[in-house]
């Protein structure tokens, strides 16, 4: 893309391109890497492009003879710039040439992906901004990405009747014959191994193909199950969703007993679910807490917090907890459950959740899991999603390391 664009103010200086990404430093880097191509001894040689001298910003620059870039965050303001040509650039013999583009490049990122909010506003940033930046209507428009969520830009684009997408769709294995595209990058036995991982992603950003979710993505299969407690974890901790209200048809509160293992896996220990008023809530999450602070000899795994989303009834349990004395941990949960739930479910997937087999509590919970993110309730799912974010992710989604 970096050189598509310096090749192209080479053959015609008078092009002006848009280009866009998800952040202002993507877009921003390319900008400048684009501009030193041009300024680099090699590319002068052959094309003696001369840059403004007051061009010294890597948001907008331009070249003497009036081309440029512009480059900003596909969701952030663009004024006073257009893309294309206005009229038609000649060469010497009369032949048009290109007139620049709009080039948007990566404009989600993938812990956005699965945010409805988020890919709206990209979406309807499209035409309610970014169209009215061409300089022309025959102006092009090249949108690259990687495949994300099946309403991404790029499926949202395609989904337009009314408008005529070009698509150019390289998948990471051919369907067909099993072979890589890019076998010195990823052998087909590689990415094999990224797919059992993480089906979804896999479909998405290997395949080019994201699948739509509906209300099975936890399968049963991929549950792992222990019939005896675990005796080789490494630590423990309490992880809690409080129940704004406990009207019938509200959530309930949960509390569940996480442990981590020596084998990097983590196992769901103990659970209690219930519809609690803040005093008994309180006195729920004490009892829960000293059941499982007990020194076992068969569990010396220490319980290190009590983790608890800081918002509404969670907030008072801090607090009433805190002067306890337990170590407790305030959550903020800044994405919506699925984003999170895509965030860990490949850890499901690939065997590292471990479940106790003979748990009176073992279906409902599957249920619930089972159905998201189309049940009833998800109050099991919250606490789940934190405590394999805490033991498995750090944080990080398969997302993130790919």
């Amino acid at each position: 893309m970096r050189l598509f664009m310096a090749w192209s103010l080479a053959l015609n200086p008078k092009a002006r391109f848009l280009h866009l990404s998800y952040s202002d430093d993507l877009a921003l880097e390319n900008s400048a890497a684009t501009r030193e191509i041009l300024r680099s001894d090699a590319f002068q040689r052959l094309w003696p492009i001369k840059l403004k001298d007051a061009t010294k910003s890597k948001k907008k620059w331009a070249t003497e003879a009036g081309g440029g870039i512009y480059a900003a965050s596909a969701g952030g303001a663009v004024t006073g710039f257009g893309a294309g040509s206005t009229v038609p650039d000649l060469d010497d013999q009369g032949r048009v040439l290109f007139g620049g583009a709009v080039i948007i490049d990566d404009p989600l990122k993938p812990e956005d992906a699965f945010s409805e909010s988020i890919r709206n506003r990209v979406n309807r940033r499209f035409h309610s901004t970014i169209l009215s930046r061409l300089n022309a209507r025959d102006t092009p428009i090249i949108l690259i990405m990687q495949r994300l969520h099946e309403q991404d830009l790029s499926g949202y684009l395609l989904d337009q009747e009314f408008e005529d997408w070009h698509q150019l769709k390289l998948p990471a294995l051919d369907d067909d014959s099993e072979q890589p595209l890019w076998p010195e990058r990823h052998s087909k036995d590689e990415l094999r191994r990224i797919e059992r991982a993480d089906a979804y992603a896999f479909a998405a950003q290997y395949q080019q193909q994201p699948v739509k979710l509906g209300g099975s993505l936890f399968k049963d299969s991929w549950w792992q199950f222990y019939e005896h407690k675990p005796g080789n974890l490494v630590w423990r901790a309490i992880y809690a969703d409080t129940a704004q209200k406990t009207g019938e048809a509200n959530d309930y509160s949960v509390f569940q007993c996480w442990g981590f293992g020596e084998d990097g896996r983590a196992y769901l220990l103990d659970l209690i679910r219930g519809k609690w008023e803040a005093p008994e809530l309180e006195v729920q999450a004490m009892a829960f807490w000293n059941k499982h602070r007990t020194n076992d000899p068969r569990q010396p795994a220490p319980l290190r917090k009590f983790v608890v989303e800081d918002k509404v009834s969670g907030t008072g349990l801090l607090q009433k907890l805190a002067r306890e004395g337990l170590p407790i941990e305030g959550l903020q949960r800044a994405r919506d459950k699925l984003t999170r739930a895509m965030d860990v479910v490949g850890f499901v997937s690939s065997g590292q959740v471990f479940l106790p087999s003979d748990a009176p509590w073992l279906s409902d919970y599957l249920q619930e899991l089972r159905q998201f993110p189309q049940g009833r309730y998800d109050d099991q799912v919250d606490p789940t999603l934190d405590a394999l974010a805490d033991m498995l992710g750090g944080g990080q989604s398969l997302y993130d390391l790919l």
